[in-house]
């Protein structure tokens, strides 16, 4: 008798990883979908071990990031990569603006009675802030008060005047 043995080579492991949305603003979240065939073990770097099946996770990295599948079985190995783009936000004044939003920025935080405020719009780009205004609010000083022999008047209040303390006997104070 012959005996025939047919040998078949194990299948080359396989995974994936996909980032839905690719793209974020700092401080946002992308969802992370991965799974494999063919494998016994599953890795993903900044991530580490998880199920051969397949899933999901969140991800929030604070700068761009790559994350890369390595699939592991009898076969070999398979390896694939996608990368989550996180645009950095900017700060005006102690405020975050984000990539792709604007503020209004003012030229100075206070200005003098009867002034006005100057403004411009500053859009955020990759971290960087357009324009050069620096103040994210601005307001207008009370107007002053004036003063007459001591006596504080507001401003827009007024007040009876005479142009001296005294009127000779017999006459009329005039004001």
């Amino acid at each position: 008798g012959q005996v025939t043995i047919t040998w078949t080579e194990p299948a080359t492991p396989t995974c994936t990883v996909t980032l839905n949305p690719s793209s974020v603003n700092q401080g946002s979240s992308s969802s992370l979908t991965y799974s494999s065939t063919n494998a016994t073990t599953l890795y993903i770097n900044n991530i580490g071990y998880v199920l051969t099946t397949g899933g999901s996770t969140t991800v929030s990295p604070s700068s761009t990031t790559i994350y890369s599948c390595t699939a592991v079985g009898a076969g070999g190995t398979g390896t694939q990569a996608a990368s989550l783009t996180v645009h950095p936000s900017c700060t005006l004044d102690g405020t975050t603006v984000t990539h792709g939003s604007s503020a209004t920025a003012y030229l100075a935080s206070t200005v003098p009675y009867g002034s006005t405020c100057s403004s411009q719009s500053r859009t955020c780009t990759d971290g960087t802030l357009s324009g050069s205004y620096a103040y994210a609010s601005c307001s207008v000083s009370a107007a002053a008060s004036c003063t007459l022999d001591g006596e504080t008047i507001a401003h827009g209040d007024s007040i009876t005047s005479y142009s001296s303390q005294a009127a000779p006997s017999g006459q009329l104070c005039s004001s």
